[in-house]
């Protein structure tokens, strides 16, 4: 997919998903945790890496607080660089202070480098066989390539599937991908 088909995927993606309503999105987003709850991957994960959400994407704030009550080990990204995340460990949603992006994230370097059991990753777009439209930077995909994880799930308001995105090699798939509907497997 050449570079301006990807940008305005990106841009119909952030358009889709800003036309959601607050309720809607919270809504879905419940949905979409509870399934995710519900997966036996997830039941049987020690380790989760799970990203802050930001702005209108599939909320993860009371998912972190759920894993943290039933003593899961919580990691999530701090961006140290224009094209760079590590994983952070966290033992609660108070420390986190708002970086330089508006984002959520830990204060401090403290990198994680253990095994992860379960990635679970943002988009803007994903296709059923888990292919995966980051935002542009590639902080997931560099992620997910330098980590040892079990298995990459990623959540999605239904809204956010499309038919087709053109994949590189530098592109990771999902494994699972969670919408408030469905639970995709994908090929990731």
């Amino acid at each position: 997919m050449p570079l301006a088909t990807k940008k305005k995927l990106r841009q119909d993606a952030r358009r889709v998903r800003r036309s959601m309503s607050v309720a809607k999105r919270k809504k879905a987003s419940q949905q979409i945790c509870d399934r995710l709850l519900a997966l036996r991957e997830t039941a049987m994960a020690e380790v989760v890496f799970v990203y802050v959400s930001y702005l209108n994407e599939v909320a993860t704030h009371d998912l972190i607080e759920q894993f943290l009550d039933v003593g899961k080990t919580v990691i999530v990204p701090k961006i140290v660089s224009p094209t760079r995340i590590i994983a952070v460990e966290i033992k609660g949603l108070d420390e986190l202070k708002q970086g330089e992006h508006g984002i959520l994230e830990p204060p401090g370097e403290r990198q994680y480098r253990g095994p992860i059991d379960v990635c679970i990753t943002p988009g803007l777009a994903f296709t059923t066989s888990g292919d995966r439209l980051g935002f542009g930077r590639g902080y997931y995909d560099r992620f997910l390539y330098r980590f040892f994880y079990t298995i990459s799930i990623a959540l999605a308001f239904e809204c956010q599937i499309v038919e087709d995105i053109s994949t590189d090699k530098n592109d990771r798939a999902m494994g699972l991908i969670v919408t408030e509907k469905r639970v995709i497997r994908g090929h990731g």
